[in-house]
């Protein structure tokens, strides 16, 4: 991750950048699938299990969006997948994003 860790501006940007992609399907146009890889959590957990379901709606509605469930260590490690851009879109709990939206880290010695 960068000196400058995770901004407001990158957070609101990949808000907006999936829900671009997200109209983006809407048209229902033949064109090229766009595949999102989607940072989850651990494969097991609740996460992981919601990005599949996404991923298997998104692929029964026929657009031409595809979802990739990434397996992660969970929020925080979402968050920095997002930010070094190996991800476009991330699950993360509230106060993990606030955190990286403020620039205060969650483990010692390290980034948020």
């Amino acid at each position: 991750m960068t000196r400058a860790g995770v901004t407001r501006r990158r957070v609101m940007g990949a808000g907006l950048g999936a829900c671009a992609a997200a109209l983006a399907g809407c048209s229902g146009g033949s064109g090229p699938v766009r595949r999102l890889r989607l940072a989850t959590g651990p494969e097991g957990g609740p996460y992981y299990a919601f990005g599949m379901a996404l991923a298997q709606a998104v692929a029964a509605s026929g657009r031409g969006i595809e979802i990739v469930p990434v397996s992660t260590a969970a929020s925080v490690n979402n968050l920095r997948k997002l930010d070094d851009g190996s991800v476009e879109l991330a699950l993360a709990m509230a106060d993990a994003a606030e955190d990286a939206v403020l620039g205060r880290s969650r483990s010692p010695g390290r980034p948020p």
